[in-house]
């Protein structure tokens, strides 16, 4: 490997740490036993930013899709703005300023980095959701508090209760990052991608895609299964490999044997431990998760078997038409930085930052939309991947946390440098 491509998988490394690493930073953390630390957590970022460094002319930047910088970085602006001007959420302003902090950094780090990135970086994005899946099954395996059926999680140490407690929902976000990876790896084969005639590759894969689906199943986060859905409905219109790549890059015999092997293990296990029965009752109780949180969502919760994580967005509905009754003009201007927690980003954008910051919000994420239906005709990997998991982000702006949670922007940089935008391919 020559010094350009070290640079380039240093890089890639890098940005998937702080990118797709979190589930794996949080099982590191447990499992040095760090706790919920934000200084531990902060310090990997770090690493990963350190790991992008490029050592180019200072001058020397590359380009990005300048319609979603305009609006991307404006509303960034202003929730900076709106941060130093209306913090409402003054006890968490030391972990705010760490993580606009590494929003700033990285949009320096993505300006220099070389466009050639995104024949790399589809190989490291499956080793760290291989790494991450694999992560959260050895957690759940060894943890006594962990029940076959609850949601799964890598448990946080505590000094309370040995009550079992994590976020199953970065983990489902990863298991649905690992099937579209997997999925492009494992159908689609592009020239002058990085490692993309291995073998490993190719059969790791494989064995990615089938954790993916366990760790997504395992723990039964609404919003990606519901994501899931639509991303498999738009991978159809992914634009497909020439035959002449294809069948140069074929590695047909291996997957077959993989296959062999794995349905065979299959086999033993239902055997051995009624393995089809555990699948039948997953699917049944996801099956009933996902329809009673569609029903409470669209009742408003008044259609009697009300699911409690929906029920909380109902409550921030109807807070916010009180909060709209009682004091309309603050939702001119906005009522500032982390008024309310909502859980509902779309629409905490104009609880928090009044009208110009949801429009601002609402135009980036339609502008997103309309150059992913583009970029799934590329025919480069890394550019069918972002647009597909955008669809994942697409949901969760609906469904689950803040407009300004750094992991949603730090997915929003990327697209801004990256979605449409030519990665130069060379030999």
């Amino acid at each position: 490997m020559n010094a350009p491509k070290l640079t380039l998988s240093r890089q890639s490394i890098g940005l998937s740490l702080i990118w797709i690493g979190p589930p794996l930073i949080f099982f590191i953390r447990d499992l040095l036993g760090f706790g919920n630390s934000t200084i531990f957590t902060a310090a990997l970022y770090f690493i990963g930013c350190l790991l992008q460094v490029n050592f180019k002319s200072i001058f020397e930047v590359n380009g990005i899709n300048k319609g979603l910088a305009f609006l991307g970085y404006s509303f960034l602006f202003l929730a900076f703005l709106y941060f130093i001007l209306f913090d409402q959420e003054k006890f968490s302003f030391k972990s705010d300023v760490i993580n606009f902090g590494i929003l700033g950094v990285l949009i320096i780090l993505l300006f220099r980095t070389d466009d050639e990135i995104q024949n790399y970086l589809p190989v490291y994005i499956l080793l760290f959701t291989l790494l991450a899946n694999l992560a959260l099954i050895y957690s759940i395996s060894t943890n006594p508090n962990y029940i076959l059926g609850t949601r799964a999680t890598v448990q946080f140490n505590s000094q309370s209760s040995g009550e079992f407690s994590g976020n199953p929902q970065i983990y489902g976000r990863n298991g649905v990052i690992g099937m579209i990876i997997s999925l492009l790896l494992m159908i689609k084969k592009q020239k002058f991608l990085f490692l993309g005639q291995s073998k490993i590759i190719t059969l790791v894969s494989h064995i990615n895609f089938i954790l993916s689906f366990v760790v997504l199943v395992l723990t039964q986060t609404r919003g990606n299964l519901i994501s899931i859905v639509l991303i498999i409905f738009f991978f159809f219109f992914v634009k497909k490999t020439d035959k002449e790549v294809d069948k140069e890059y074929s590695h047909k015999n291996l997957v077959r044997i993989y296959y062999i092997i794995f349905i065979s293990g299959i086999l033993y296990l239902n055997n051995s431990f009624q393995l089809f029965d555990k699948i039948t009752s997953y699917y049944d109780q996801i099956i009933y998760v996902v329809n009673r949180a569609v029903s409470t969502g669209v009742t408003l919760g008044k259609g009697g078997d009300n699911d409690p994580s929906a029920m909380g967005r109902v409550n921030s509905i109807e807070y916010v038409q009180k909060e709209f009754f009682y004091k309309p003009y603050n939702f001119i201007i906005g009522n500032g930085f982390k008024y309310h927690y909502l859980d509902i980003p779309i629409l905490e954008t104009w609880l928090n930052f009044g009208i110009v910051g949801f429009l601002l919000f609402l135009t980036f994420n339609i502008a997103i939309l309309y150059n992913m239906l583009r970029a799934l005709r590329s025919p480069y990997i890394f550019q069918n991947f972002i647009a597909l998991f955008y669809l994942n982000v697409f949901v969760t702006i609906f469904t689950s946390g803040r407009p300004v949670d750094t992991i949603y922007w730090i997915f929003y940089l990327i697209l801004i440098r990256f979605l449409n935008v030519s990665n130069n391919p060379k030999p």
